[in-house]
């Protein structure tokens, strides 16, 4: 159980406030990372493992695997590859 203290309702504050790291909050504070989490779990906020979603257009994402596919028949419907149409857009682009 979490002892409530002025601090620890700082902690928890940024906590709940902050996309900060549980290492950058620990750092701050001059704490353990596991302390951070300790007032995490006790106020109910739980983090999923893994790097959040970032939005970036990769291969692995379907917003890079629908991007891809819709260069791809672009390139289909003027008759070039997708490299030749991407060079193309981006020589118009800069006009």
């Amino acid at each position: 159980m979490t002892k409530r203290s002025p601090r620890t309702d700082q902690i928890a504050s940024l906590v709940l406030s902050s996309d900060a790291t549980d290492a950058d909050i620990a750092a701050r504070y001059g704490v353990s990372r596991q302390r951070v989490q300790e007032i995490r779990r006790a106020a109910g906020v739980t983090r999923k493992a893994g790097r959040p979603p970032s939005g970036a257009v990769t291969h692995r994402t379907a917003r890079g695997q629908a991007l891809l596919a819709r260069v791809v028949e672009a390139a289909e419907a003027a008759g070039v590859e997708p490299e030749a149409w991407v060079d193309r857009a981006i020589v118009m682009r800069r006009g």
